[in-house]
């Protein structure tokens, strides 16, 4: 339960009045709603808008989700508002993958701070500035926190980076090559056991005919 950043999708920092919610609210409602705007997300941002704005905008869900989402922690996330700032956010995923067990990865949890990373709103101001150095290091990162994910959820970040409009050469070659060694990967982990028997199979047979 409550597994998204709400704060994050309606723009603001954790200790946003009601006064501060209702405004948001309303503005962003305004610009993703479906019949405003026709992009691809906007349909998917504009229902997680309402269900951040329901949660937020009762008290008593709102205590009940600050609770579960920050146990015991003062929260002072800020919300991106350059590129750079973005990056800082993937940065900060690369250093906890890199800090712990690859193996134990709270993939629920990365793939949920992915999402938040390549929210509507970061995608829109990577666009507007079109910053080729803190675009190429987001998307070096964010490839590095991928390549733990399953195939679909994978695949589902790839064609988010692919369809950020801008991208130099540099960064469209990085994902692809990106993802013709992730399939390589993916691909020989689940038939590998296939080809180990094969091998054996083949390896029987002529020891049996020699």
């Amino acid at each position: 339960m409550f597994d998204k950043d709400y704060y994050q999708v309606l723009q603001l920092q954790p200790t946003a009045s009601a006064a501060d919610i209702r405004k948001a609210y309303r503005r962003l409602a305004l610009e993703f709603h479906p019949d405003k705007n026709t992009s691809q997300q906007a349909a998917a941002q504009f229902v997680m808008i309402r269900e951040a704005y329901a949660v937020l905008s009762d008290p008593l869900q709102r205590k009940k989700y600050d609770f579960t989402r920050f146990p015991g922690k003062t929260v002072t996330r800020i919300i991106a508002t350059t590129p750079e700032e973005v990056r800082l956010m993937s940065d900060e995923l690369v250093q906890r993958i890199k800090a712990g067990n690859p193996d134990r990865i709270n993939l629920d949890r990365l793939v949920n701070d992915l999402q938040a990373l390549l929210s509507v709103y970061h995608i829109q101001l990577l666009e507007k500035y079109n910053d080729e150095q803190q675009n190429g290091l987001l998307i070096s990162n964010v490839l590095f926190c991928i390549q733990y994910l399953n195939w679909s959820d994978c695949m589902q970040f790839v064609n988010t980076l692919r369809q950020i409009n801008g991208l130099n050469k540099n960064a469209t070659d990085s994902i692809t090559h990106f993802l013709t060694n992730y399939k390589r990967q993916y691909y020989w982990n689940r038939y590998k056991i296939w080809v180990a028997l094969l091998i054996a199979l083949i390896t029987c047979v002529l020891i049996y005919y020699a």
